[in-house]
């Protein structure tokens, strides 16, 4: 492994998305005081089959995309302050680079998109990829990239009762009380489907419903309760509140992440009535957050 990987490792392949996320991880490792690395990945087996890619070969492809890489270096230096800046240029399958690179950074940061496989490049499916599996915390920049967060910002966090729920937590109260930005502590509840159509056909059961309805906000409340309970407990200086809302976790938590520096949510979490961070939660996040997403796993046993 590249000792070069400490610190943040930004993926970037020279469209625009990837160059909102360079400037975002830059603005972080200023911020942080730790060294930045601009990695720049070709997939040379992805390349459309032919003439110009056989004449390519590794050797030209290792060229250019060095070539990106220090383009991306020189941009980052611009808004990196002092901060040690390197480019590192490889050839490999995007996601599974930029997962291993993973292995020593305290951050990695993609865009939501990039360019096509033939320019191998950071493409949706890349932050879908490197969120679900890196061995750090992921970053993944969309939205209004320029809102880092801090005093006029705040960081939204999803919670339930999940372990992923916990590594998510305790990042975005670190990150918050580091930033100076407010905590606001969001959980979710919903009823059943075959409830809402049994509420639907059978005026009847309203009541029983309405029963439902108030155990579900009652759990996730208890839940979110304890959230902000631990958060202040540790960080007693630290501006922190808790949302209780009603509907699909993942449109609940874009919808209070409006005008947030940061979103963050586990990749994984627990069903049912409070059930908050499934895996196709965090993915959908990745698509509809006004604002940059981290995404946090729970490490391995």
């Amino acid at each position: 492994m590249d000792s070069q990987t400490a610190g943040i490792v930004v993926g970037y392949d020279g469209s625009q998305h990837s160059a909102e996320a360079l400037e975002w991880a830059a603005k972080q490792a200023d911020w942080r005081g730790i060294p930045l690395t601009v990695m720049h990945v070709v997939d040379f087996t992805a390349l459309t089959p032919g003439p110009i890619a056989a004449e390519a070969g590794p050797a030209l492809n290792q060229e250019v995309s060095t070539v990106v890489a220090q383009e991306g270096v020189e941009r980052a230096r611009k808004v990196a302050g002092t901060v040690k800046v390197t480019g590192l240029a490889r050839l490999g399958q995007v996601a599974a680079t930029l997962i291993n690179a993973s292995q020593q950074a305290e951050l990695l940061v993609v865009g939501n998109r990039g360019y096509g496989d033939i320019a191998g490049t950071i493409i949706g499916s890349v932050a879908f990829m490197v969120s679900a599996h890196a061995h750090c915390p992921v970053v993944v920049v969309r939205g209004n990239s320029g809102q880092l967060p801090g005093p006029r910002h705040q960081i939204v966090v999803g919670v339930d009762d999940s372990e992923c729920s916990g590594v998510a937590l305790r990042y975005a109260a670190g990150m918050a009380a580091k930033s100076a930005a407010a905590l606001v502590v969001v959980s979710s509840y919903r009823l059943s489907v075959m409830e809402t159509w049994t509420e639907i056909l059978v005026d009847a059961t309203s009541e029983i419903i309405t029963s439902e309805q108030s155990q579900a906000r009652q759990a996730a409340q208890i839940v979110n309760s304890a959230a902000v309970e631990s958060v202040s407990y540790l960080y007693p200086e630290l501006e922190v509140s808790g949302r209780v809302l009603e509907g699909p976790p993942a449109a609940v938590l874009c919808q209070a992440a409006l005008g947030a520096g940061l979103l963050v949510v586990g990749s994984r979490g627990r069903g049912g009535f409070t059930g908050l961070l499934l895996g196709s939660v965090s993915h959908k996040t990745l698509h509809l957050a006004p604002c940059p997403v981290a995404v946090l796993r729970v490490p391995p046993a």
